[in-house]
């Protein structure tokens, strides 16, 4: 099985926004997978269409946030109808604590089939009711004979969405369910200066800059952000009595660390320490 790109159709090899080589070498791959096992009976083709990578783009450089979901389908030839549904749970779940629920009940999101919105037939995007519920999307889209042909098809699906923690602190966790087809996703995140990374974890990630992380194809994923134009102040968390203990210097010095310290995930961290010595006689 070959792990070029020369398959690929020209709508995803002209969408370098949407993937890297090596995801379109990584597709390319499950494509000759299915053409395979199609044509020796293992797989159905007339009534299944086949999710074969998933991806989520996160953009924290536009004024309102961006999570973008990326699923490449394989279409078979004799794929028997017109149309598609797929509502598979988005590995969204664990983030919800800091996703304003009004963003996805006002429809502050889009859908598009091979960047365009004109296949889309019906879209159902819908918050948790409850804290334990789970976020739910449904897409019925348009499937024509070109789109047999090329055998590929990618569903987008953006929300525009609002992050939302008052000490700017956001433990992001990201999980595939078990239930879904596709139990593995790759993750594109992207910054500016406005946010710090901390301390992201080297297995977790292929690549890792400044501005840049990106994981390819995994279980989970988590990051750690904080936001910089969150200014935090001892003098909101300590009462009168603990900050007497400190001078102005002193405070000062504090929010100096409490804003510019890479947080880690499940650790205690230290920002000041002042020992006072009460020696007599």
């Amino acid at each position: 099985m070959g792990c070029g790109s020369t398959n690929i159709p020209n709508e995803l090899k002209e969408s370098p926004q949407y993937f890297r080589q090596e995801e379109l070498s990584y597709i390319n791959e499950q494509k000759e997978k299915l053409d395979d096992e199609i044509k020796k009976g293992t797989k159905k083709g007339e009534d299944h269409i086949y999710p074969i990578y998933s991806k989520i783009d996160l953009d924290f450089t536009k004024r309102n946030i961006i999570l973008k979901e990326f699923i490449v389908f394989y279409i078979p030839n004799n794929y028997s109808k017109n149309t598609a549904v797929y509502n598979e749970l988005p590995p969204i779940q664990e983030i919800s604590e800091y996703i304003e629920k009004t963003d996805f009940e006002n429809n502050k999101h889009y859908c598009k089939i091979n960047g365009s919105s004109k296949g889309i037939k019906n879209f159902k995007c819908m918050s948790p009711e409850k804290k334990y519920d789970k976020f739910k999307r449904q897409v019925e889209f348009e499937i024509d004979i070109k789109d047999k042909e090329k055998n590929l098809i990618t569903l987008e699906i953006g929300y525009k969405i609002k992050l939302y923690n008052k000490l700017g602190l956001y433990d992001l966790f990201f999980y595939c369910s078990e239930d879904n087809t596709l139990n593995l996703c790759s993750f594109s995140f992207i910054v500016d200066d406005n946010y710090m990374i901390c301390h992201p974890d080297n297995y977790k990630f292929n690549e890792i800059s400044k501005y840049k992380l990106f994981a390819f194809n995994k279980k989970n994923t988590s990051l750690t952000l904080k936001d910089k134009r969150i200014k935090l102040k001892i003098e909101n968390e300590l009462d009168e009595e603990l900050l007497s203990n400190f001078s102005k210097e002193e405070i000062n010095q504090i929010n100096i660390s409490l804003n510019t310290i890479e947080y880690h995930y499940g650790f205690r961290h230290l920002i000041y320490q002042k020992v006072v010595h009460n020696i007599k006689e």
